[in-house]
């Protein structure tokens, strides 16, 4: 058989099929040969004269294989590297699709603020208030989403306690759930956890969060298993079986399990009642390790289990910090491809964007706000952009924390109104949080102005 080694010199074709696309029943005659060149003009190493130069027999009798491959480039072509030469892409108009964060009433291009924070200890209350009175006291706003990181242990009695705490501070809960263990120091033991979410023996302590949340009644974002595409989670597809492909589909074992997985958990949620819930798709930035397989968007379950599209942004370097617009720009690359792909199958669907997570961890404190500041400005301005959370914390002893940066970040967000753009942030208008409507409905609180 024909692999891409024999053509290109490079990695069999099994190795290197990425799963974002799992319905290929309309796909032989989905791309012409002046699609395919389009689709490959960005990628400097493989280019479309090469496509012409295959055998007319593989094209014949590898027909499927070959289509496959064909998809697999242009993924590739999304893999994220500082040295790329890629050219820079831009997204389709988003600005006009739905926010599911916010009420039907509300204008829909407006960015919504979150705050990502992780617990240390089981003082659930006091925690998330000082996070938010820390994120009050940084921005002269209020958060309009906030919530921790939590595994998939966490019991249901102390989930709601999270989500009673986070009404009380009038913010819509940003939950993070994960399929890992924080107190199994195995390793092994915990990439064994997303065989068993697909095997059901997850199914009750799931139902269990799931009934919590629907009891809750108001809306709970939910990122189950962010950053699939790194390499330091157990659930990461590194650990659920890579690039190897011993189904013989056509898709690679880490991202097919781990679409399976969220399939399985969606099925839960919405088997108990949980609608409330918004689901989040939030790969990292950057996919480690940097192969066609492990393309951010071959995680993709599919858009009817996908509510908005979260993309987690860092600065962790120690040198000159480079812009979050400049971050950014390759995922946005990847995701325009991704689009070019599933609309080439006659799928135009689009999904609301953000940032999931952002911070810079540079220890020069003046280089640190004036990252922030710039970044809140791009995303001021980025109309595509709907969604953003700042990370609060330390990350392996890099500082992500953001009471340092009062001055800048108040300052940003006071420019919110800048120009007269629709594309605003919503932290002073309190009564724009559907939790906080109903706070001040029952209450004297007035409208801050």
């Amino acid at each position: 058989m024909y692999s891409k080694t024999d053509i290109l010199g490079l990695a069999p074709v099994s190795d290197f099929v990425p799963g974002a696309i799992s319905d290929l029943s309309s796909i032989n005659d989905c791309y012409s040969a002046a699609d395919i060149k389009l689709c490959l003009s960005s990628n400097s190493s493989i280019g479309f004269p090469q496509i012409l130069r295959l055998p007319f027999h593989f094209l014949f009798q590898f027909k499927l294989q070959f289509l496959f491959f064909l998809l697999s480039i242009l993924l590739s072509s999304c893999i994220f590297s500082p040295e790329s030469n890629t050219p820079n892409r831009t997204l389709p108009d988003l600005s006009q699709t739905e926010n599911p964060l916010l009420s039907g009433s509300n204008p829909q291009n407006k960015n919504v603020s979150a705050l990502a924070f992780a617990f240390i200890s089981m003082d659930y209350e006091v925690e998330i208030a000082s996070h938010l009175n820390r994120y009050r006291n940084s921005t002269g706003k209020q958060a309009y989403a906030a919530g921790p990181y939590l595994d998939i242990t966490w019991e249901s009695r102390s989930l709601r306690r999270i989500l009673n705490a986070l009404q009380t501070e009038g913010v819509t809960p940003y939950i993070t759930l994960d399929p890992k263990n924080w107190d199994e120091p195995s390793q092994e033991k915990n990439r064994l956890i997303l065989d068993q979410v697909i095997e059901g023996k997850w199914d009750g302590q799931l139902r269990s969060l799931a009934q919590s949340i629907s009891s809750y009644g108001e809306k709970v974002v939910l990122r189950w298993a962010h950053e699939m595409n790194g390499d330091w989670y157990p659930y990461s597809g590194l650990f659920q079986g890579a690039g190897l492909d011993t189904n013989h589909n056509g898709q690679p074992d880490g991202p097919e399990n781990y679409i399976r997985a969220w399939k399985h958990v969606h099925q839960i949620f919405n088997s108990t009642g949980a609608s409330n819930v918004i689901w989040a798709f939030s790969p990292a930035m950057n996919s480690y390790p940097n192969q066609g397989w492990n393309d951010a968007f071959a995680y993709y379950p599919g858009n009817e289990y996908v509510d908005i599209i979260l993309v987690d942004v860092y600065d962790k370097s120690n040198k000159q910090p480079q812009s979050l617009q400049s971050l950014l720009q390759p995922f946005i690359n990847c995701m325009a491809t991704f689009y070019d792909v599933r609309r080439n199958l006659g799928d135009s669907t689009l999904k609301s964007f953000g940032v999931g997570e952002m911070g810079c961890g540079s220890t020069n404190i003046n280089q640190k706000r004036q990252w922030y500041s710039q970044a809140l400005d791009y995303l001021r301005e980025e109309k595509n952009i709907q969604f953003h959370a700042l990370f609060n914390g330390k990350d392996k002893g890099i500082d992500f924390t953001i009471d340092s940066l009062q001055n800048a970040l108040t300052e940003a967000y006071l420019r919110q109104d800048y120009s007269g753009k629709e594309n605003r942030f919503l932290f002073g208008n309190w009564v724009e949080s559907p939790v906080l409507a109903k706070m001040i409905a029952r209450s004297s609180i007035q409208r801050d102005h």
